[in-house]
Order: structure tokens, then sequence, then C-alpha cells
């Protein structure tokens, strides 16, 4: 009843369906109810972490990331007004262009700019032993700014390729993925980041170490994870009766 009301005092137009489950941890429950329901997207919003359950994946959002077979958005709420901007990051892979095509369409729907961002992780390190070249073996850095200029030139295939709806701009930066992508995301004051998940290694969920983490535990602003929806027996589902898990 409480529910009910909080959906009536918010003027919610969806129907929905309240599903009561119990059990701990908070999010292999709720992981195990989006595998009986299979919904098109998983809806929570995140809240402040502590850096034991950064370390420990302690916390709901992160394990729902994990372990839930099917797409998510993660709701944050900035301290700041953003721009109508929604960051794309993508690797170029069959994933990544998923992601970019429901990025467009929410784009379109908003009038926003989709800025599709590609990080490049060959970079000149210079430490106390010297200028350390990680990557392809260039020789200066005039070899890395034609590698990135050949990514960006890849980056507008991409897009004509996909007959993007939405106002496209491109960027290529040399640098760690989830520095970089934090970076810009900061600079342009971009309201959203749209991303693709990626399998992770057990070593992946201990650490953290992969970009998808690193925005869920520092990004000030909502996320929208793309996964495709995998069941064991049914292989990828792309409809079902029931919606939105929140």
């Amino acid at each position: 009843k409480a529910f009910d009301k909080f959906m009536e005092d918010k003027n919610i137009k969806s129907p929905f369906q309240v599903i009561k489950a119990f059990g701990l941890p908070v999010g292999q429950t709720i992981v195990e109810q989006a595998e009986k329901i299979q919904p098109d997207l998983i809806v929570m919003a995140d809240h402040s972490h502590n850096l034991t359950q950064r370390f420990f994946l302690g916390s709901t959002t992160n394990h729902v990331l994990h372990y839930a077979k099917f797409p998510l958005y993660i709701y944050k709420k900035p301290e700041r007004e953003m721009n109508n901007i929604i960051i794309v990051p993508t690797d170029f892979p069959e994933m990544s262009k998923k992601a970019i095509l429901n990025a467009n369409e929410i784009a379109t729907k908003e009038n926003a700019i989709l800025h599709l961002v590609h990080i490049n992780p060959k970079e000149w390190v210079y430490s106390a032993w010297g200028a350390e070249f990680y990557g392809v073996d260039y020789r200066n850095e005039q070899g890395l700014r034609e590698e990135n200029r050949k990514l960006l030139n890849k980056l507008e295939i991409l897009a004509d390729d996909l007959h993007l709806t939405a106002k496209v701009e491109r960027t290529v930066r040399a640098g760690t993925p989830h520095v970089e992508i934090l970076k810009i995301q900061e600079e342009q004051g971009a309201k959203m980041i749209v991303t693709a998940a990626h399998s992770y290694s057990w070593m992946d969920r201990f650490l953290l170490g992969s970009t998808t983490d690193y925005l869920l535990n520092h990004a000030e602003v909502p996320l929208v994870i793309h996964k495709e929806k995998v069941t064991e027996n049914k292989g990828v589902q792309h409809e079902n009766e029931y919606g939105t898990v929140g």
C-alpha cells in the first residue's frame, strides 16, 4: 500500500506490478528476480560508496552491475545543472555499436548531442626512469597523433554506417580509458554516459579494474549500461511482457 501511494503521489501513469522478494544479499535477490521476470531494463538509484564497499563490491548496485544479464539504468542526481549532451565511449566492437544505437534513440527524443568518444590507450608515459611507450612501438609523438587522426575518421565512418539521427560530435584521446572518459564528461558537462558492458574476470570484479566500474563509482551523472539479454536456455532475448525492474 505504501508503494502504491508513492506511485500515485508521483503521478506515475505507466502500468506497474509490485513483486515482494526477501533475501540477502539484496543485490543477489534482485538478480534472481530479474532472471524470472526477464526485463528490458533494470533501473536502480546509486548511493554513495565508502572505500571498503568499492573494494569488496559490497554495494547492491555493483553486484547487479556484474551479475545481472540485462541492461541497466543507474540514476544519479548531479550536484549541478548539466548540458544536453550524452557521452558514448566506444572501442568499436559489436556491443558498442548497440550501445550507440540505444544512446542515439535517447538523444533523438531529447534533442541532445550524441558525443562519441574513443580512448586510445597508446601513450607516452614519463617516469623517473625516462620516457616509456605503452602500446604500438611508435618512435615519436607524431606517430601517436597520426594514429588518433585515423581513429577519429573511423568514428566518423561508424556514425555514418549506423545512420544516427542525433547531432553527433566525436573525440579521440590517448590515455587511460576510464580517466579520460570521465574528464570528457566533466569538461562537456554531459548529463549522461551510455556504455556497453563487457565480460568480467573474477579479478576484474575483485579489483574494480574495469572502465564501467570506475564510471559507476566516480561519475556524477546517470549511466546506461547496455547488455544483451541472455539466458542459459533461451539465448538472447529481445522481447518480454513485463518491462522494467526498479
